[in-house]
């Protein structure tokens, strides 16, 4: 058998060849039998693993005798890649006979023929989030948690604390609503703004329409808008750029009487920096209308 055990005795001391399996005997010696023994041009079965992997590191790949059990092994199963990204092992995709296909990241395989394995991976996120004042109130994520698949949408709520109104957002990405739904195709910082509820007694509200010089002014990277209501109505904040043309919507909802802010992060709707200038600002409520000057600065 080519292993050097003993076979019982033939009673015979000649050589003998087998041609057919290219084995060969030679006599021991002790007339208790003879062995086997491999020609050096004989050529053993062999089966192959191939492992493939973007991000990390596997152990197993390589040439071994058809019929061995082969350990495959994959670490890390999570590379942060930095600036909020990271990628997560998500199983095999194994190709030929008796491949494994799951979602371990160590597996046994017995090889009786050439096999590939491909390690998936799926792109996360994080997602954070602040709220100012600190005090002013909290922001929650549905699903909770800090990192999110690639394309996954995450429903966000500013809810104020007792006193406090929800004001509006600043951030990576461009929201006018509270809730609001986020697609996360890239890492995601988002403020939650609260400003001091006004009291409804007659005597605080605001007796006429105000809408305030921003501050600080000018501005990089926000300013914040204030504004007086002194009825309920549908209020529309845009800013424009001097040809008229918008860049971005900060507030479009029905409000009840108060004072309230708002704030620009110098972003467009698109979620992209504008460029250095002079933009106009302009609130509409009812028949109110004023324009006011902002200028941002890189």
């Amino acid at each position: 058998e080519g292993d050097g055990t003993r076979l019982s005795s033939l009673g015979v001391h000649e050589h003998w060849n087998n041609a057919a399996d290219k084995q060969y005997s030679r006599n021991l010696g002790t007339g208790e039998g003879i062995e086997l023994i491999n020609s050096p041009n004989q050529s053993l079965p062999t089966c192959q693993i191939e492992v493939n992997t973007e991000y990390a590191s596997a152990e197993g790949a390589g040439v071994y005798k058809k019929g061995m059990k082969v350990e495959v092994l994959l670490s890390p199963t999570v590379l942060d890649t930095g600036d909020g990204i990271r990628a997560v092992f998500d199983g095999w995709i194994g190709e030929g006979e008796g491949a494994y296909t799951g979602g371990d990241s160590a597996f046994t395989v017995i090889l009786d023929d050439d096999i590939r394995e491909t390690a998936v991976w799926k792109i996360q996120y994080m997602f954070t989030r602040d709220v100012y004042p600190l005090s002013g109130g909290r922001v929650d994520l549905e699903p909770s948690g800090d990192w999110f698949d690639e394309d996954a949408f995450v429903h966000v709520l500013a809810t104020p604390e007792s006193g406090y109104l929800w004001a509006g957002w600043s951030g990576d990405t461009v929201c006018t609503s509270n809730p609001v739904r986020i697609q996360v195709d890239e890492p995601i910082h988002l403020t939650a703004h609260f400003v001091v509820q006004s009291s409804m007694n007659k005597e605080n509200i605001p007796d006429r329409f105000v809408l305030e010089q921003n501050i600080p002014n000018p501005f990089n990277p926000e300013t914040v808008i204030m504004y007086d209501l002194p009825k309920s109505g549908i209020v529309t904040i845009e800013v424009f750029d001097l040809m008229g043309r918008k860049v971005r919507t900060l507030i479009r909802e029905k409000m009840q009487p108060g004072t309230y802010q708002t704030v620009w992060d110098g972003r467009n709707d698109a979620g992209n920096m504008v460029s250095s200038g002079t933009y106009v600002y302009m609130m509409r409520c009812g028949a109110f209308q004023k324009r006011m000057k902002s200028v941002f600065l890189k």
